[in-house]
Protein backbone atom coordinates (compact mmCIF):
# COMPACT_ATOMS: atom_id res chain seq x y z
CA UNK A 1 0.00 0.00 0.00
CA UNK A 2 1.64 3.42 -0.83
CA UNK A 3 0.18 7.25 -0.78
CA UNK A 4 0.45 9.13 -3.81
CA UNK A 5 1.47 12.48 -3.30
CA UNK A 6 -2.57 13.62 -3.86
CA UNK A 7 -3.64 12.33 -1.32
CA UNK A 8 -4.78 9.03 -2.56
CA UNK A 9 -3.74 5.59 -1.16
CA UNK A 10 -3.53 2.63 -3.26
CA UNK A 11 -3.51 -0.97 -2.67
CA UNK A 12 -2.35 -4.36 -4.85
CA UNK A 13 -4.18 -7.32 -3.89
CA UNK A 14 -4.14 -10.75 -5.01
CA UNK A 15 -7.74 -12.85 -5.16
CA UNK A 16 -9.06 -14.09 -8.18
CA UNK A 17 -6.93 -11.90 -10.40
CA UNK A 18 -4.41 -9.24 -9.66
CA UNK A 19 -6.29 -5.91 -8.56
CA UNK A 20 -5.51 -2.16 -7.62
CA UNK A 21 -7.84 -0.13 -5.62
CA UNK A 22 -7.82 2.89 -3.63
CA UNK A 23 -8.94 5.86 -1.16
CA UNK A 24 -8.53 8.61 0.58
CA UNK A 25 -8.75 6.67 4.03
CA UNK A 26 -6.40 3.66 4.52
CA UNK A 27 -8.09 2.61 7.45
CA UNK A 28 -11.07 2.11 6.29
CA UNK A 29 -12.22 -2.20 5.67
CA UNK A 30 -13.96 -3.66 3.32
CA UNK A 31 -15.04 -7.20 2.17
CA UNK A 32 -15.69 -6.62 -1.25
CA UNK A 33 -14.71 -3.26 -2.82
CA UNK A 34 -17.28 -1.90 -5.35
CA UNK A 35 -16.55 0.80 -7.58
CA UNK A 36 -17.48 3.72 -6.24
CA UNK A 37 -17.17 7.77 -5.37
CA UNK A 38 -16.72 7.61 -1.84
CA UNK A 39 -12.97 8.62 -1.10
CA UNK A 40 -13.61 7.05 2.89
CA UNK A 41 -14.28 3.80 1.04
CA UNK A 42 -12.05 1.31 -0.77
CA UNK A 43 -12.93 1.52 -4.33
CA UNK A 44 -11.82 -1.10 -7.31
CA UNK A 45 -9.69 0.70 -9.85
CA UNK A 46 -8.91 -1.98 -12.05
CA UNK A 47 -7.07 -5.31 -12.58
CA UNK A 48 -3.91 -6.18 -14.39
CA UNK A 49 -6.09 -8.10 -16.78
CA UNK A 50 -8.07 -4.92 -17.56
CA UNK A 51 -5.45 -3.24 -17.76
CA UNK A 52 -2.53 -5.18 -19.84
CA UNK A 53 -5.51 -7.05 -21.57
CA UNK A 54 -4.16 -10.26 -21.29
CA UNK A 55 -5.04 -13.05 -18.66
CA UNK A 56 -1.04 -14.14 -18.47
CA UNK A 57 -1.46 -11.53 -15.71
CA UNK A 58 -4.04 -13.70 -13.84
CA UNK A 59 -4.20 -15.11 -10.04
CA UNK A 60 -3.02 -18.32 -12.38
CA UNK A 61 0.74 -16.89 -12.99
CA UNK A 62 1.12 -13.80 -10.78
CA UNK A 63 1.25 -13.94 -6.53
CA UNK A 64 2.39 -11.14 -4.30
CA UNK A 65 2.01 -8.10 -5.58
CA UNK A 66 3.71 -5.42 -4.48
CA UNK A 67 3.88 -1.44 -5.27
CA UNK A 68 6.51 0.96 -5.09
CA UNK A 69 7.80 4.82 -5.76
CA UNK A 70 10.92 4.78 -8.28
CA UNK A 71 13.87 6.79 -7.26
CA UNK A 72 13.64 10.27 -8.93
CA UNK A 73 16.19 9.45 -11.70
CA UNK A 74 14.60 6.89 -12.89
CA UNK A 75 11.03 7.88 -13.36
CA UNK A 76 9.67 8.09 -16.73
CA UNK A 77 6.97 10.56 -18.61
CA UNK A 78 4.48 8.77 -20.95
CA UNK A 79 1.97 10.62 -22.77
CA UNK A 80 2.76 13.24 -20.42
CA UNK A 81 2.25 11.88 -17.77
CA UNK A 82 5.33 11.53 -14.69
CA UNK A 83 5.08 7.68 -14.05
CA UNK A 84 6.77 7.29 -10.22
CA UNK A 85 5.40 4.08 -9.22
CA UNK A 86 5.57 0.85 -10.11
CA UNK A 87 3.77 -2.73 -9.28
CA UNK A 88 6.07 -5.68 -8.73
CA UNK A 89 4.52 -9.40 -8.73
CA UNK A 90 6.24 -12.88 -8.51
CA UNK A 91 5.48 -15.56 -11.63
CA UNK A 92 5.26 -18.69 -9.62
CA UNK A 93 4.42 -20.83 -12.13
CA UNK A 94 2.67 -21.86 -15.53
CA UNK A 95 -0.54 -22.82 -15.82
CA UNK A 96 -0.82 -26.29 -15.70
CA UNK A 97 -4.40 -26.81 -16.78
CA UNK A 98 -6.04 -25.77 -19.85
CA UNK A 99 -10.09 -24.56 -18.98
Amino acid sequence: MLRDDDGWWYRASKDAEITIERTRNPYTSAYEVPRTDDDQQWSYVGSLTDILGNDRYSWMYLEGPELFRYNDADVKTINGRKMRFGLMCDQYAEAAFKL
